[in-house]
Order: structure tokens, then sequence, then C-alpha cells
């Protein structure tokens, strides 16, 4: 399948001390290769600004797994299979940390609109508990 235009609609929740949620809309490019879905996009605020943190996010999804790697700023590599514990290094400006994602519940549904995903999981930070996460996406074909 050749590049197709997507918009992607974010929607996250972070439980800790300070509950926060995010819900974003981006742009990005889709291609279907080797039974992988692939999804490359930059966080672009409301005013068409790419985000100082953001460079470039690609998503990929295949079988039961999904990974999100962050390149910019901020670099990351992360990935969600409620069959096993994830470790990475989160990068930023302030330092380098390791992080663990334990998946919970990730389900995907697709359709000829699109792939939604939708995800739960455990966030560990220098091996202590973080928070609590989801993260809702819906990638709509453009």
């Amino acid at each position: 399948m050749e590049k197709q235009e997507v918009q992607l609609l974010v929607r996250g929740s972070q439980q800790d001390i300070s509950d926060q949620a995010i819900e974003q809309i981006y742009h990005g490019h889709y291609a279907f290769r080797q039974n992988t879905h692939y999804i490359r996009y930059a966080e672009i605020d409301e005013n068409g600004v790419q985000s100082p943190a953001s460079g470039s996010n690609l998503l990929k999804i295949k079988d039961k797994s999904v990974h999100l790697i962050k390149k910019g700023m901020i670099t990351t590599r992360m990935e969600f299979d409620p069959l096993k514990k994830y470790r990475s290094s989160y990068q930023t400006p302030y330092g380098t940390f390791q992080m663990e994602i334990a998946t919970e519940k990730l389900t995907m549904s697709q359709d000829e609109e699109g792939i939604h995903l939708d995800i739960a999981y455990q966030l560990n930070l220098d091996e202590r508990p973080l928070s609590q996460c989801s993260l809702e996406i819906h990638i709509t074909f453009q």
C-alpha cells in the first residue's frame, strides 16, 4: 500500500499525584508493509507549530503489540504488549531515566475508516511506580 494521509486523535490520561488528561489531534502518513501498520507524525500545536520537545514519531502496530518511537528533545521507545514488561530509557534535556511499561490492556479494531487503539498500562520510572496510564488513539484515513 502506498503512503496515505491520516489524522490521529490521541486521548491519554495519567493517574498519579496530578491526574493529567490530554487530547490532541495530529496529522501524519500511514503505510502498511509486511503485516505491520506504520504511522509517522510530528506533534504540532493548534497554530501549526511543531513542538520543540518533539521531533518525529513513529507508531508501529503489529499483531498484538504497539511500538511508539519518539526522536527529538525527548527520545524514547515504548512497547505495549500485554504478554511482557518493556524496559527502555526516557531521554530528556534534564537527564535520562529508566522506565518500565507493564501493559494491562491492548485492544485494536480496524475498519475502512481507520484504526482504533485502546491501551491501559502501569508506568514505572527508575524502578518506582509512577502512574496508571490510559491511551486511546483513533487513526482516521483521509
